[in-house]
């Protein structure tokens, strides 16, 4: 069997081809930098040295709006407030099945493009919009919660567009 060192842990390693591995992390270990080896059999660990950064989980404080209006076009932002936001570790947010990439812009905020109201308008129509912020690799999640969604109101017609004001 093969194993790792990671930092003081000792964990097993699934073998996928001549050339990876793949091997769990231990989930008690703090943020900072930790030297990776490997061994058969966790007997004799090799010389050669990897490095593994992990860093502090992210979450999510507060998001702003508390309800989504998504307009015709777009560009309307989410904004996240939050800890340990990392340029390093990727960030997007989820409204419905609809992802986007998010933009940190400190350690403690980040906000994400809300998708314009075609996108969104068949989750619209359920006036419940799921909004997922996930984090870093495969499918993370440092927050989700049930958003509902506001149509904006739209001006389809003045009618009538010219007259006399009244009450005088």
């Amino acid at each position: 069997a093969l194993w790792a060192r990671i930092g003081p842990s000792h964990v097993a390693c699934d073998v996928l081809d001549e050339q990876t591995s793949k091997c769990g992390i231990p989930l008690d270990l703090p943020p900072g930098v930790y030297p990776v080896s490997v061994s058969n059999e966790r007997l004799q660990y090799s010389n050669q040295e990897g490095e593994l950064t992990v860093y502090p989980n992210p979450s999510v404080v507060q998001v702003s709006p508390s309800i989504l209006v998504p307009i015709r076009g777009g560009h309307s932002l989410l904004t996240i407030a939050g800890l340990n936001f990392n340029e390093n570790l990727p960030m997007k947010c989820i409204f419905d099945e609809v992802e986007v990439s998010a933009e940190i812009t400190s350690k403690s905020s980040m906000t994400c493009l809300i998708p314009s109201i075609e996108i969104l308008d068949a989750a619209a129509q359920s006036e419940k919009a799921f909004v997922n912020i996930a984090a870093g690799f495969e499918q993370t999640s440092v927050w989700t919660k049930h958003m509902p969604i506001q149509n904006p109101p739209w001006l389809d017609l003045i009618s009538p567009t010219s007259g006399p004001l009244s009450g005088g």
